[in-house]
């Protein structure tokens, strides 16, 4: 299947607003541990984490369906691919740590950080090395942790791409149990603190989306919607498996991310009756959304006083506010970024349909 060719998934873009929203609804429920919200809501604000696996699932699916004929060609071109990478993602995570800088150095203030422990960070940050040490993950613009997670899964995608064999089913789905395997013992033999942001403990998720690209490669329309209707009847039961009877989370996130993929590749297929552009444009800024909405989120906390941040209105303002500084984000500096830095040099070209944006989750 050539580039020219690659079919477009408008369903991937546009599902990655939600996905964003849920981490924002989280990261409220965690800073307003009392406020409580509608039936579902409330389980969507308690379990909003989940969007991250998705995006990393979504990642490895994306950058497979995007690259596979490449691969098997023998036409894959690392630098080309850094570079699309790096446009991809940098620019906007530049920003957000620019962003959350006066936090930043709050924080160290007020927690007291050593001068080494301060440089540290001013160092992994920005080299998105953050996620490989517990003591950093979280410490400059929260979220972006999740971003130095990707950072190592394109290394390992480019140096996969080495060796097409291993996009096949049989040595795909090797990989994907052995990484799930190594996730779930991770995940049993660490403290919470080292296990939670460690990319190693995260790279099963991706896999999974690299394997979910290689076994629809082939399939056809009928193929994946009876894939999606087994995936929406396992939904339900997956949710109260990983809550109640899988206390490592490494198989029920696989499964539900991989399940929750399936279901926004059938909506992809399915001919829309109503123009989708402003979801499509919601999308595209989702990853502006990801990454801004934690500051967004600290600036209002400051702001308000504690007692109104558990009320629901309060949390639709928050939504509201850091939608509209995402969309601003992207329209002003993500995408202008991101074809500046195509456009040096011999830049591979990217596809300027509805496939254009899906790049990656939270990335």
């Amino acid at each position: 299947m050539s580039r020219e060719t690659t079919p477009t998934l408008p369903a991937l873009t546009w599902a990655r607003f939600p996905a964003a929203l849920c981490v924002a609804m989280f990261h409220w429920h965690l800073a307003a541990p009392t406020g409580t919200l509608p039936g579902f809501l409330d389980s969507i604000a308690r379990h909003g984490y989940l969007g991250v696996p998705f995006f990393f699932c979504l990642s490895g699916f994306v950058l497979s369906h995007r690259y596979l004929s490449e691969i098997r060609e023998g036409s894959f071109v690392p630098f080309q691919y850094a570079r699309n990478r790096f446009a991809r993602i940098y620019p906007l995570y530049l920003l957000s740590l620019v962003c959350e800088l006066p936090f930043l150095l709050q924080r160290a203030h007020d927690h007291s950080w050593s001068p080494t422990h301060l440089l540290v960070v001013v160092v992994a940050a920005p080299l998105l090395l953050q996620a490989w040490l517990p003591t950093t993950s979280l410490a400059w613009n929260t979220p972006g942790w999740s971003l130095s997670c990707e950072a190592f899964f394109y290394v390992c995608f480019a140096l996969a791409a080495r060796r097409p064999q291993l996009f096949t089913a049989g040595p795909m789905t090797c990989l994907a149990v052995a990484t799930t395997a190594l996730g779930w013992v991770l995940r049993t033999v660490t403290p919470h603190q080292w296990h939670a942001y460690f990319p190693l403990n995260h790279l099963f998720v991706f896999v999974v989306g690299v394997l979910l690209a290689v076994l629809l490669e082939a399939r056809d329309q009928r193929h994946i919607q009876l894939a999606a209707t087994g995936a929406v009847v396992l939904l339900p039961f997956l949710l109260w498996f990983g809550t109640d009877h899988d206390p490592t989370g490494a198989v029920s996130t696989t499964a539900l991310t991989g399940c929750a993929l399936i279901v926004v590749l059938a909506l992809s297929l399915v001919r829309p009756s109503r123009d989708l552009r402003p979801l499509r444009a919601l999308g595209s800024a989702s990853y502006a959304l990801y990454l801004l909405h934690y500051t967004v989120l600290e600036a209002l906390l400051r702001l308000s006083p504690r007692s109104a941040v558990a009320d629901r209105l309060w949390l639709v303002g928050f939504l509201v506010l850091a939608t509209a500084v995402a969309v601003a984000a992207w329209h002003v500096l993500e995408e202008p970024a991101r074809k500046r830095v195509l456009s040096r040099g011999r830049a591979q070209r990217l596809p300027t349909n509805g496939f254009r944006e899906l790049y990656d989750g939270p990335a």
